[in-house]
């Protein structure tokens, strides 16, 4: 069964589903710089465990962005940190923003990347499972 992390304080709701390796991030607002530490909260102790993850789901309908610069700071701190220890990356979005992110992150990080349509969760999910 997933684990469901939020707290009112954090408007990313997080979804580990360890039995899966699969975990789903879903930005409900913009991102501050506490969203990736309490994040980094769940997480860790999964990869300190020694697991990784099959897949990384970013799911939002439009893209929140940051507040800050000081929270883009640890986004990219949380993905330097973390992303060899991820096989796949699927964003979920009808977000053109993403289009730049994919980009980018496509020549720094390790999981292979593919963007779906919001309404495609399900495929996404699928292609993260195999």
């Amino acid at each position: 069964m997933p684990d469901k992390k939020n707290h009112e304080d954090y408007p990313l709701l997080i979804t580990l589903d360890k039995t899966k390796q699969i975990l789903i991030l879903e930005p409900q607002a913009i991102l501050t710089k506490d969203d990736f530490i309490h994040l980094a909260t769940v997480v860790d102790p999964y990869f300190e465990a020694g697991n990784t993850l099959k897949g990384l789901m970013i799911k939002t309908k439009n893209f929140p962005g940051w507040d800050s610069l000081s929270a883009l700071k640890e986004h990219s701190a949380f993905i330097k940190q973390h992303h060899k220890k991820i096989e796949k990356l699927a964003f979920v979005t009808d977000s053109s923003f993403i289009d730049a992110i994919k980009a980018i992150a496509g020549a720094f990080v390790h999981p292979k990347i593919k963007e779906f349509h919001y309404a495609q969760a399900d495929e996404a999910l699928s292609w993260l499972e195999s």
